[in-house]
This record gives C-alpha cells, structure tokens and sequence, in this order.
C-alpha cells in the first residue's frame, strides 16, 4: 500500500501437501525501478481522446524466477506511466472495440541507467474481411449474424485478457458482409436466420492479416434432430404449504449440442416446450 512501491505480482511454483504449514513465502528481490512512459502513437494521424478512452497497457516481464505484470488505463493525453525495475517486458495495448483501433504488442527493454525511459507503441487501425454467406445450393442468405471471436494474437496467447473481445455484424439482402477485427486468430460463427432452416457454422483457427480480404462462408446441408424430455420423480414431491405451487414446466429445460471436447461454442440450442419437445437443427459434416 504504499504509493512508492508499484503493485506487482510474482509467482512462483511450490509443492506442498494437505495440512502442510507453507511458512514464509518470499518473493524476489525486486531493486530499483525507474519511471517508464509508454506514449500511444497513430499510424497515419494523431490519436483522438475518443480513441483512447478506456484502453487498457498491459506490461508483463521477468525478473529472477518470478512475474510482474501491470496494467494502466491510458490517460486522455494518450500516455500512461509505469514504475519499472531493469529488464525486458511484453507491452500489450488493448483499445475499446469502438474505437476502431486493434490491439498491438510491443517489446522493450528498461535500463535504470538510461537518463530518459519513453517508449512509442504504434496502433494501427482495425483489419477487415468482407464476402457472401451462401446457402447449399448456392443462394445468398440474408440477416445471417456473424460474429469474430479473438482468441490468439500472433504466437502469443492472451485468452484472459481478451476473450471478451469480439465483433458483430449482419448480411444484407444479398447475403453480403463486412467485418472489421483485429488481426490474429480468430474463431468465426455465422447463424442463418431461424426461418431459412439453416445450421450454424462454426470455423475456428480463422487467421486475419492486416490487410484487408474476402471470404466467402458456405453453409453446411442441415439435419433436423427431434426428441423428447421427460422428468422422472425418483421422490416424493414434497407437501406445499397453502398456496404453494410445484413447477414441473419442461420449458426451464435447455438443450445445446457441442462438438465432443469443445465446450467453447454450441453448434445448435433449442429450449424445451410445454409438452417437453425440442429441435435442433445440425451442420451435416
């Protein structure tokens, strides 16, 4: 707590049993720091206060055996400031969505023996792909969704901080589309209108450069799978007190189909009905 010190975090690895007293857990030496200023640079033109509002530095790095990561909100003038010891760290920029700015990565070195510690990170405006989503036989199909969910930037892998980052847009009349993402990794998912008697596709491992691209999305022939959900009471019901209600609805109930060892992204849902039916309409693959 105190202001001097920057908040860091070192981890370490230990090996302990149940019960086991751990004792003193001790961190590295961390030595002196140096003030480092990281200033957030366009590539074209200047940063408006807009673009900049909400972003988040993330600056990850050794130090001995352990960690220290630090994360800033960056200040309206596009700088942030961090309090670093000597060594060589991972700077991480991640803008709003909004802004239209992707997510850049940069790294640096600090030295306390340097009179001046400012580094400039580039942000480059967000990529894009474009294309028609297109039925079986060929045909455009129109209102589809489909979103792009961020899942590796580069070689270097940041599910924590950016998995929440996605985008979102919708086909027009023609079945065409345009997205604009950050580059990277992506995992793509369109989902035809529930009228058109289409499936969802999913496509993971999507890789988007930084120069724009067309893609054009197929969508899979459909199976239409139906069944029923019946409860069993294995025990009694219990006794309601005056007025009391017991809801046996079977429209609490939601069924979903996922890939076997992908939990990440359902292929089909469908929420039971009154009469415990549902349908689910799958990609035949």
């Amino acid at each position: 707590k105190n202001p001097l010190v920057p908040v860091m975090t070192l981890t370490k690895e230990y090996s302990f049993h149940v019960d086991q007293d751990l004792g003193t857990v001790t961190t590295g030496y961390i030595g002196e720091t140096s003030q480092v200023e990281i200033v957030l640079v366009g590539s074209d033109n200047e940063l408006s206060h807009e673009q900049l509002l909400g972003a988040a530095v993330v600056v990850r790095g050794g130090v001995g055996k352990g960690r220290l990561r630090f994360e800033e909100m960056v200040g309206p003038t596009g700088e942030v400031s961090f309090e670093l010891p000597s060594g060589d760290y991972s700077v991480l920029v991640i803008p709003l969505v909004v802004s239209g700015l992707a997510i850049a990565e940069q790294f640096i070195t600090v030295n306390k023996e340097e009179s001046s510690n400012i580094h400039e990170v580039h942000l480059e405006p967000l990529s894009s792909i474009s294309g028609w989503v297109l039925a079986p036989d060929g045909s455009a199909v129109s209102d589809a969704v489909i979103t792009a969910y961020l899942t590796d930037i580069a070689d270097f892998q940041y599910q924590n901080m950016t998995s929440s980052r996605h985008y979102e847009t919708k086909t027009d009349g023609d079945g065409y589309y345009e997205l604009a993402l950050d580059p990277g990794l992506h995992t793509l998912v369109t989902e035809p209108p529930m009228w058109s008697g289409l499936p969802k596709k999913i496509e993971q491992g999507i890789h988007v450069m930084r120069t724009p691209e067309q893609r054009t999305i197929i969508i899979d022939e459909p199976i239409v799978i139906q069944g029923t959900v019946r409860k069993q009471f294995d025990t009694p019901k219990p006794e309601l007190g005056p007025g009391g209600t017991l809801d046996t609805k079977e429209d609490t109930i939601k069924i979903e189909v996922f890939f076997e060892g992908q939990s990440d992204f359902s292929y089909a849902a469908d929420w039971v009905d009154d009469d415990g039916h549902f349908t689910l309409v799958l990609p035949n693959l």
